[in-house]
């Protein structure tokens, strides 16, 4: 049998890449310093990390380090975890490597906290907490991310990006100030990104490396009765991607680490060397999905409805509100992702010559494509 890799570090690794961080700057009361501060700190978080291993790790410690390495400054709201049953000592398994760091902390706060837990940047500060739940506290987050924006005069774009996450936060936003603002914003056909609840901004681009390995060939894979836990970080491994496994969705599943997995297979790609693994584990109940940059490994139920593999895109569609343009927009790109899909809380609306879309990250590459496809039948 092939030899499998064993997952057994208990250890915690994180090198920030050659551009040092930072300090964090004190908070003034001046809305642009404060923006252009955020910024900053925003384009840290993407940044790669070099690696980060932990196995069982104490998610405190995990912070901690994070915080201590990178030089950017952490807060933490442990007495609104402790209400979701989330301690210091919450245990933390995560392996990844060449991630940025914002994307790393969603995987560690995604895994202790199913999804319940956010962290957002504030005043040259990232803080951690629990996402809002309900309406007015949204609401309230919403209007001091408005009310800076309109302290922003002479910065349309910065104050632009304010108005749209405030639209994502709530739900509604000041639309005609949105209108107002994107009227100045002078660069079109920009696209943003947010988690699903609003509070993080993301990267509005995808692991195009990670996707192209997936499709690469796995020479050959035997497992006779394996550990399910060892066959799929063998193939991660070998991969050399980043992968996210929730197990605790898996339980729930009737499959846990200790499931035997039996198969041999030969010259396939990496995807469906996994997908057979998946469908033997547990046939029909499990999938896998990219989920920005990271291969996340779930059940398929999960995967379609869960807000944690949902994100927000915001598209500047100034230059397709004209004309016929105009009310093909939304029609189309809801065709371009399966009906079903735009259920469990999806939508796409314009707003402010804004079109938002709520979608996976897998689908949201569809609804970007077509988008584009729009813009470019309307460029010289």
């Amino acid at each position: 049998m092939r030899q499998m890799w064993k997952y057994g570090a208990v250890a915690v690794v994180l090198a920030a890449c050659a551009t040092a961080w930072g300090q964090t700057v004190p908070a003034t009361s001046n809305a642009g310093d404060t923006a252009a501060r955020e910024a900053t700190v925003r384009k840290k978080m993407e940044e790669n990390i070099k690696e980060i291993a932990a196995d069982g790790v104490g998610l405190e410690k995990v912070l901690t380090f994070i915080s201590d390495t990178s030089g950017v400054s952490v807060g933490t709201d442990w007495e609104a975890f402790g209400k979701l049953g989330i301690n210091r000592d919450s245990g933390v398994e995560l392996s990844v490597k060449d991630i940025p760091l914002r994307r790393a902390l969603t995987e560690v706060l995604d895994q202790v906290s199913a999804g319940r837990a956010t962290f957002w940047v504030e005043n040259g500060k990232v803080q951690i907490g629990v996402k809002d739940q309900t309406p007015p506290e949204k609401k309230k987050r919403a209007a001091v991310l408005i009310a800076r924006a309109r302290e922003l005069a002479g910065q349309p774009r910065a104050a632009a990006h304010l108005l749209i996450q405030a639209r994502v936060m709530d739900g509604a936003g000041d639309q005609s100030l949105l209108t107002q603002v994107m009227g100045q914003v002078k660069d079109g056909g920009f696209t943003e990104a947010f988690s699903a609840d609003g509070s993080v901004v993301l990267a509005a681009e995808f692991n195009a490396h990670q996707q192209g390995q997936l499709k690469d060939t796995l020479k050959e894979i035997t497992s006779d009765g394996q550990r399910l836990v060892k066959v799929i970080y063998f193939i991660r491994d070998n991969m050399g991607i980043n992968a996210s496994v929730d197990w605790s969705a898996l339980g729930k599943a009737g499959v846990n680490r200790d499931s035997q997995v039996t198969l041999s297979v030969k010259d396939v790609t990496f995807e469906l060397a996994l997908q057979t693994i998946l469908q033997r584990a547990a046939p029909g109940k499990l999938g896998m999905a990219d989920n920005d940059g990271v291969l996340a490994i779930s059940t398929a139920q999960e995967l379609a409805s869960s807000p944690r593999f949902q994100c927000v895109w915001a598209y500047d569609v100034r230059a397709l509100q004209v004309g016929q343009a105009a009310n093909s927009l939304v029609p189309s790109v809801r065709a371009e992702v399966d009906a079903k899909a735009w259920a469990n809380g999806c939508y796409a609306e314009v707003s402010g010559g804004v079109l938002f879309v709520r979608q996976t990250w897998e689908n949201q590459r569809k609804v970007a494509a077509a988008v584009e496809k729009l813009r470019g039948t309307k460029r010289p």
